[in-house]
């Protein structure tokens, strides 16, 4: 089994990046990921969002479980976080309350809240600084062996002790 690592470079702070590691199946082509990703986003309905003059990192993180749990597959979607190197996630705030809307929809809603703008790129959900554009951001693929992210502390790894991390 392999998987695709998916890395950003910008000079900026990426502050939930974690997500990037997507699992494909063999035959699918990363065009046709980019396509279904966005059909997705437009596609899953989240029932009820609210915050409250939170931060932005607290509402990606809450999105992200709100997300899964909206998924019928359960998977993990990548929404990223990305603010220029000069600014902190805890300056921009976000309130809202939305019920019934695309998954699309909320995101594009809780950053025009804390001031910031939404996009997608490839199969990746991007919350980011209004001096970050698309073609700011650079999403390179590269095909690893699922043992190697194990290897790497990834799920199921374990520690010096034999005990799982």
């Amino acid at each position: 089994m392999s998987a695709n690592l998916h890395m950003c470079k910008y000079p900026c702070t990426l502050i939930l990046a974690i997500s990037m590691l997507c699992m494909m199946s063999a035959g699918t082509s990363l065009a046709q990921e980019k396509g279904d990703f966005r059909k997705k986003l437009e596609s899953l309905i989240i029932e009820h969002v609210e915050f409250d003059n939170v931060s932005i990192k607290t509402a990606v993180e809450d999105l992200r479980k709100i997300a899964r749990d909206a998924d019928p597959d359960k998977k993990e979607m990548n929404i990223l976080l990305l603010l220029e190197k000069d600014k902190k996630a805890e300056d921009f705030t976000v309130t809202l309350n939305l019920d019934k809307v695309s998954l699309d929809t909320v995101l594009e809603y809780t950053a025009k809240s804390a001031g910031l703008s939404f996009f997608v790129k490839g199969n990746v959900a991007v919350i980011a600084g209004k001096n970050i554009g698309k073609d700011a951001m650079e999403i390179r693929t590269f095909r690893v062996n699922y043992g190697i992210i194990k290897d790497a502390g990834g799920a199921g790894s374990k520690d010096d002790a034999g005990k799982e991390k």
